[in-house]
């Protein structure tokens, strides 16, 4: 992959990820200030910094594309998985 290839892919990411924490909030209604850190800010920095060392990795492209989908899909655990697990295969 080329890295407009990859930066395509993980601003792709990005927007999946941003679309599926602002459903959360919704549907938890709104929770003040600790709620949307906790539910949107925090999410957000651990899934982007999981994109980007993923990405950095020297993993095969198939394996960055299916760590990207866990991280996109579990915004917390996925990268909390990749940080203490996945990363440490490379």
């Amino acid at each position: 992959m080329n890295a407009f290839q990859i930066l395509f892919f993980i601003v792709v990411s990005v927007v999946a990820l941003a679309l599926v924490l602002f459903l959360a909030n919704m549907i938890l209604g709104l929770l003040g200030f600790l709620g949307a850190l906790t539910f949107g800010l925090l999410p957000l920095v651990l899934a982007i910094a999981g994109l980007v060392s993923c990405w950095k990795s020297t993993q095969p492209s198939n394996t960055k594309i299916l760590w990207s989908i866990i991280i996109v899909l579990a915004p917390i655990l996925g990268p909390l998985l990749w940080f203490f697990w996945g990363k440490k295969n490379t």
